[in-house]
This record gives C-alpha cells, sequence and structure tokens, in this order.
C-alpha cells in the first residue's frame, strides 16, 4: 500500500472480483458508455501479471466513460488502462486528466509523460494542475523539475507571519521567503556543482546542451510512444472491421439459407402437385379409354338391335 492511503479507503479488485454486483453493474456501464474503454479495461484485467486496480478508481470511470471527446477516445482509454495498477493515481487523478485531455492540443501520451513525472516528485494534484497551466511540453516539464520540497514548504507557510516576540515586532515573511528561495537556489547549485565538477570544470553551456538532447530524446520517446498507439488502433480497428464483416457474412449467410429453405420446400410442394397432376390426368386417360369401350358397347347394341328389327320387319 502507498503511503498516505489507508486500506480503509479502497481494495484492490481483480477480474475475479468483477463479477460481484456492484462492480459488475460499474463494468456494465462502462461497456454501455465506451466500448473501446470497456475492451482497454478488460484487456488490462486479463494480465497475468496484473496486480489489481483500486475500486474507487473503477467507480470514477464508469461515471466519466462517456466524457472522452471521440477523436481522443482510443488512445485515452489506452492510456488510461495503462494507469490502473498504479495505486498512487486517485479517482479525482482520473477526472482532471479527462477534463484536461478534452481541452489541451498536447497528445494523450505526452501528459501521462509528464504526469507520471509530477506524480514521482509526489506533487499534490493541486500542484500538477498549476504545472499544467502551459500548454508547451519543455515548460511544463521545467516546471515540474524546478518544483523542491522546499517549494512546497514555502507555499504552505506562504500566509505564516513570524512574530518575534522579544523586540515585539513582526518580521516581513517576504524577506524570509528571500532567505529561503536563496538557500534553495544556493543547496541546488552546489549540489550540481559537486555532481559536475567531478569530471569536468563547470561550462554554461552543459546546461543548454543537456536541455536539446533531453528535448530530442522527448521527442523521440513521443514518436515512438504516437506510431506504437497508432499502429495497435490501426490493429484493433481492422480486428472490429473483421469482426463486424463476418457478422454481416453470417448474417446474409442465415438468410440466404433460410430463402433456401423456403425455395427448397415450394419445389418440394410444386413436385407433389406435379405429382397429382399427373395422376389426375392418368386416370382421365384411363377414363376416357373406359368411355370410348362403353360407346363402342352401345354401338354394337345398337347395330344388333336395328338388325334384329329388320329381321322381325
Amino acid at each position: 500500500m502507498k503511503e498516505g492511503v489507508s486500506m480503509e479507503d479502497y481494495r484492490l479488485i481483480t477480474m475475479k472480483d468483477c463479477e460481484e454486483v456492484e462492480l459488475k453493474k460499474c463494468m456494465d456501464t462502462i461497456k454501455e458508455k465506451n466500448v473501446l474503454l470497456y475492451k482497454s479495461i478488460m484487456r488490462c484485467l486479463k494480465k497475468e501479471d496484473f496486480k489489481g486496480m483500486r475500486d474507487d478508481v473503477l467507480h470514477c470511470l464508469a461515471d466519466n466513460a462517456d466524457r472522452f471527446e471521440n477523436d481522443k477516445n482510443m488512445e485515452i482509454s489506452f492510456q488510461i488502462a495503462d494507469l490502473l495498477q498504479d495505486q498512487r493515481i486517485k479517482p479525482e487523478d482520473f477526472e482532471w486528466l479527462i477534463s484536461y485531455w478534452n481541452t489541451t492540443t498536447l497528445t494523450p501520451s505526452a501528459v501521462i509523460v509528464l504526469f507520471m513525472m509530477a506524480l514521482d516528485k509526489k506533487l499534490r494534484l493541486g500542484e500538477i494542475q498549476s504545472c499544467f497551466e502551459s500548454e508547451d511540453e519543455m515548460s511544463i516539464f521545467e516546471r515540474i523539475e524546478g518544483y523542491s520540497n522546499e517549494d512546497k514548504e514555502q507555499n504552505e507557510s506562504n500566509a505564516i507571519t513570524v512574530v518575534n516576540t522579544e523586540k515585539g515586532n513582526v518580521q516581513n515573511p517576504e524577506n524570509e521567503q528571500q532567505i529561503r528561495n536563496r538557500n534553495g537556489i544556493v543547496s541546488v547549485f552546489s549540489d550540481l556543482l559537486t555532481v559536475m565538477s567531478s569530471s569536468k570544470q563547470f561550462d554554461g553551456n552543459d546546461t543548454v546542451l543537456f536541455q536539446k538532447k533531453f528535448t530530442e530524446l522527448m521527442t523521440c520517446l513521443q514518436n515512438n510512444i504516437n506510431e506504437v498507439n497508432v499502429f495497435a488502433g490501426e490493429i484493433i480497428h481492422e480486428w472490429e472491421k473483421d469482426k463486424e464483416e463476418v457478422r454481416r457474412l453470417r448474417a446474409i449467410y442465415n438468410i440466404q439459407q433460410s430463402a433456401l429453405s423456403r425455395q427448397q420446400q415450394n419445389l418440394y410442394d410444386a413436385e407433389d402437385e406435379i405429382s397429382r397432376l399427373q395422376e389426375a390426368v392418368r386416370d382421365a386417360e384411363k377414363m376416357e379409354q373406359h368411355y370410348e369401350t362403353i360407346s363402342q358397347k352401345v354401338e354394337e347394341i345398337q347395330k344388333l338391335t336395328n338388325t334384329a328389327n329388320s329381321i322381325v320387319d
């Protein structure tokens, strides 16, 4: 369990726990609101090395699953699924991330890289939001890197006035703030010089070169992440298209099979009708032959009758 979070606040859930009524209801809600997010969460839950996710985060995602921008939905869903195992990320963090993604021009993957840097420095959500006020990645990075523990203490005690009880006067908090800032700056530069001067004389250009190199690495990493996300998105899209095509072909097959069955039945009925008519024709032919035989007999009887009458006369 992470520092500062008690077991009473949440519990870790796995795939098996999602069969519970309340959690299953959350999953069904997510599936109804955002199928891509549902599939991403399921993919994460089914991983063999998945340790579990916070149940309060699942409730949060169920409430916010329909807030994703359509053009970013796929990438955001992937990014959120990758964050589920990190117990440090609270529901309010996910809510802010979703809101920020919907308004920023930065890519979701870039936001995650910077957000995780801030999280590793143990910044609170309000401090993270302050760092993300800019739309420039390098500016956000510098703000996060520039955030130190001294800065956090200064922000918390910024409004405190120090009273000198012995002299009966009030010290200016701004002067104390400046002293702390100077001490902090001196400490940072002292540490930096200690590290850099171990192998060579400090050169002011090293900072520029480091910043340039870091920017290049970040750009390269961002491009690779974007390519992977696009590739994964295309694969999943093709899978979905194949599934839809299979369902469509199966439906067409079932319709055609049903039509053929009906046609086959009609053929059977037609064959029965033809057999019945042929039998009727044969019966009619037999009857006609019988009538001809009777007619011949009648003619013969008439002839015999006429002959007999002639003899009598």
